[in-house]
């Protein structure tokens, strides 16, 4: 049994639902009829039947055989079980009346994979000290925050006495790339990283192991979010034209430039000294991780926004004079996330001549937890930007005029990955007729589900009724509708 509302009028307790679904396959046409409680609605004798989806077939077909002309097709459709009587769908600027529904293809709908994340410090530290005098050991501390997925990045600084001098990370870290160089002033600079699987097992201190003993070191250390999970270096660390190189008695050493390979790369440039506590950093667009630190290490760090982009050679100035130094440019690839949900065209088919359908706001929802929603686009065009959480409804430029040949080029973007367990997406579309229409975006296999809305009256009444259907097209089956406007006499 399906109820209605009462705007005034005793609607029918039962109803029979018809779809009239004309398909010219062969010279053959094929009628698909739906029955809600017949036999309860031919015993009361009822008289009319007011839910018309009269054409759903015909245009959906239409949509996709020919992609064109695909209209709801007026006139009447005659009425089962009441001889004689028959519903008029309109179709003429006379009649008044219409038929009309939004539908997306998401058939094609897909999560770009050329959005990229933004690599991000999400906490740091610095610190100072001296080797263990017996072993060369030292210490350094872990960053306040540390989550899983984030890579520790650590780059040393320290002075070496040792011909050849290197440092052994602790259990579970990679050697990025290292030098020493015993020339005029000894000097040391080091780059490591380790990818954080347990975040609440890391301990409060790193135990690293140096060849030379009593030996001054300074470090920094961060704990960097949206790092690739597979290939961390976006352009190798210890063969690349990063990688750590001297520089002698130079008041103005120069990173070495790097030409990134991803878009939004993320690059760490280091300078480490034999001693000076007085040097002054390149400003934008590099900013300060580390000034100085122990008078050994300065870092800093940008970000490329495109890639095939030289990081540049920036320089440290007011070296004291005599110093060696040892300077390195680190660049990190950032994670592959998929974000940007990309889906297919949409299409408003509607009686010609009538009127036209205007998109104004749209409200998406969505299962992945802790997103929120950046951008809209439709038909290439950005329509919308800001923050939305899910099920929230934002305004929209308008976008008006969508017709059977339809707009392409949608899509969404999220602040984060949203492929994380699973998924389901939807799109309320808000319509200039202030009608909704509801469409699942993601996941592909419910793509052939679009809501109609249709109007239209029995012969010889007065009155006139528009309802709003959800129909799926794979079933050829309404699996959901509603009256949502009724005329009064």
């Amino acid at each position: 049994m399906v109820s209605f509302h009462k705007r005034g009028l005793v609607l029918l307790a039962s109803i029979i639902l018809l779809v009239f679904a004309s398909i010219a396959v062969l010279s053959v046409t094929t009628f698909i009829v739906q029955r809600f409680s017949e036999g309860r609605a031919q015993q009361r004798s009822l008289q009319s039947v007011y839910l018309a989806q009269a054409g759903i077939n015909q245009a959906i077909y239409s949509y996709r055989t020919t992609g064109a002309n695909a209209y709801f097709t007026p006139g009447q459709t005659t009425l089962p079980g009441d001889p004689g009587s028959s519903f008029i769908l309109g179709g003429t600027a006379s009649a008044g009346f219409d038929a009309d529904f939004l539908m997306v293809d998401a058939n094609s709908g897909s999560w770009s994979a050329t959005t990229y994340d933004t690599i991000a410090v999400r906490s740091q530290t610095t610190g100072s000290g001296t080797t263990n005098a017996s072993d060369g050991t030292f210490t350094v501390n872990k960053p306040a925050s540390v989550s899983n997925n984030d890579y520790l990045v650590c780059i040393i600084g320290k002075k070496a006495a040792n011909v050849g001098a290197s440092v052994a990370p602790p259990l579970g870290w990679t050697v990025g790339d290292q030098l020493g160089t015993t020339l005029e002033n000894d000097v040391y600079g080091g780059t490591f990283y380790k990818k954080i699987t347990n975040a609440a097992g890391e301990p409060a201190t790193y135990a690293f192991d140096s060849n030379g003993t009593s030996e001054t070191f300074g470090y920094w250390t961060g704990s960097l979010s949206g790092i690739d999970q597979t290939t961390p270096e976006d352009v190798s660390f210890s063969t690349g034209t990063g990688q750590w190189v001297n520089s002698q008695n130079d008041r103005t050493p120069n990173l070495p430039s790097v030409t990134t390979v991803t878009p939004q790369a993320f690059a760490l440039g280091a300078w480490s000294l034999n001693s000076d506590t007085a040097t002054n950093q390149p400003g934008s667009p590099w900013a300060n991780r580390a000034d100085d630190a122990g008078g050994l290490l300065n870092v800093m760090s940008q970000t490329v926004a495109a890639a095939g982009t030289a990081t540049g050679t920036a320089s440290l100035s007011a070296v004291a004079v005599g110093q060696e130094t040892q300077t390195g440019t680190f660049v990190f690839r950032p994670a592959v996330v998929p974000r940007r949900l990309d889906y297919g065209r949409i299409k408003s088919v509607i009686d010609p001549g009538t009127r036209t359908l205007t998109i104004t706001q749209m409200a998406v929802t969505w299962t992945t937890a802790s997103r929120t929603l950046q951008q809209i686009w439709i038909n290439g065009v950005q329509r919308w930007s800001g923050s939305a959480s899910s099920g929230q409804t934002v305004d929209i430029s308008d976008v008006p005029g969508i017709n059977p040949a339809g707009v392409t080029t949608n899509y969404l973007v999220f602040d984060a990955d949203m492929q994380t367990g699973s998924l389901t997406l939807t799109a309320t579309y808000y319509l200039s007729d202030n009608s909704t229409r509801t469409v699942t975006l993601w996941p592909n296999s419910n793509n052939f589900r679009f809501t109609v809305k249709a109007s239209g009256k029995k012969t010889g009444s007065n009155l006139y009724r528009t309802i709003q259907a959800e129909y799926n097209a794979s079933t050829s089956k309404v699996v959901d509708y509603r009256e949502i406007d009724t005329q009064m006499q």
